[in-house]
C-alpha cells in the first residue's frame, strides 16, 4: 500500500494499481495481413494480444502474410492498430520441423 494511490468509492478505500506499459513487444503469430491484423494458433493467443496492447511498438513475427481480407474478421485476435511491424518468419511446417528436430536432439522424441 506504500506509495500507491488510494481511491474512495462509496465510502470504501481501494488501492489503485496502474497498468504496466512496455516500450516494445516482440510477439509470435500464425498469420497476418498487410494491415497488421493477427491470427494466432494454440497457446500464443493467451498473452500475445495483451502484450501487443501494452506496448508502444509491437513487432509480430508470423508464419504467413496474406493480403487484406485474407483473414476472416472473426479470426482476428489482435487488430492491426496495435501492431507497428510484421516480419515473415518460417512457414508453419518449417516451424514444426525446427521444434521436432530440437526435441529429437534433446531425447524428448524418438
Amino acid at each position: 500500500e506504500e506509495g500507491k494511490q488510494k481511491l474512495t468509492v462509496n465510502g470504501k478505500e481501494y488501492l489503485l494499481e496502474l497498468p504496466l506499459r512496455a516500450d516494445m513487444a516482440f510477439i509470435k503469430g500464425y498469420r497476418a495481413d498487410r494491415l497488421g491484423n493477427l491470427q494466432y494458433r494454440f497457446a500464443s493467443q493467451n498473452s500475445n494480444p495483451i502484450l501487443a496492447m501494452a506496448a508502444d511498438y509491437t513487432v509480430a513475427e508470423v508464419n504467413e502474410i496474406v493480403e487484406i481480407g485474407g483473414i476472416e474478421p472473426e479470426k482476428v485476435t489482435t487488430p492491426g492498430v496495435f501492431v507497428k511491424a510484421v516480419v515473415q518468419g518460417n512457414t508453419f511446417e518449417e516451424h514444426q520441423q525446427v521444434y521436432k528436430d530440437l526435441w529429437i536432439r534433446k531425447g524428448a522424441l524418438r
